[in-house]
């Protein structure tokens, strides 16, 4: 998996984590893996299309989706709603809409989809043929994993 590819995920979630928590957000431990099996209860999938080719992940609990989006908001969020699956969703297409952007500034023409939020706990996630990189990001809200699955097909990068 190229760091070209990968580190305009990792910057955009930290600078958009930043923005909207409102406080300083650590990336942690990074770790690949082919099959995992998240613990997270909520997630946030976004494909993509293209010249790059893959699944990026947002994974948080249902408290920090909560508060999450009490801070984007600007009100106080307490039980895990339509407003929050709204607001997490919105978080996953900004990070992954600015990440895109560098991806195109570097010359890959790529697409994303539409975010899909699914939520429970224990789901395993297999893409054949790929290998996901798992970031663990520290914030005030708690920890969120961001796992990205990509292959450059563009030249056969």
């Amino acid at each position: 998996m190229q760091a070209e590819l990968i580190n305009p995920f990792i910057i955009a979630a930290r600078e958009v984590l930043q923005q909207e928590i409102g406080s300083d957000v650590q990336i942690g431990q990074l770790s690949l893996d082919n099959h995992l099996l998240t613990s997270r209860e909520v997630k946030v999938n976004i494909a993509m299309t293209g010249d790059v080719e893959g699944l990026i992940f947002y994974g948080l609990d249902q408290h920090q989706a909560c508060q999450l989006a009490s801070l984007m908001l600007g009100e106080p969020i307490g039980e895990f709603n339509e407003i929050v699956y709204s607001a997490v969703a919105e978080m996953g297409n900004v990070i992954s809409g600015i990440a895109t952007r560098e991806l195109e500034r570097a010359g890959y023409t790529t697409d994303i989809s539409t975010p899909v939020v699914l939520v429970g706990e224990q789901a395993k996630i297999n893409l054949v043929g790929l290998t996901y990189l798992v970031v663990q990001l520290t914030t005030a809200v708690g920890p969120l994993t961001l796992l990205v699955a990509l292959r450059g097909v563009k030249n056969n990068c």
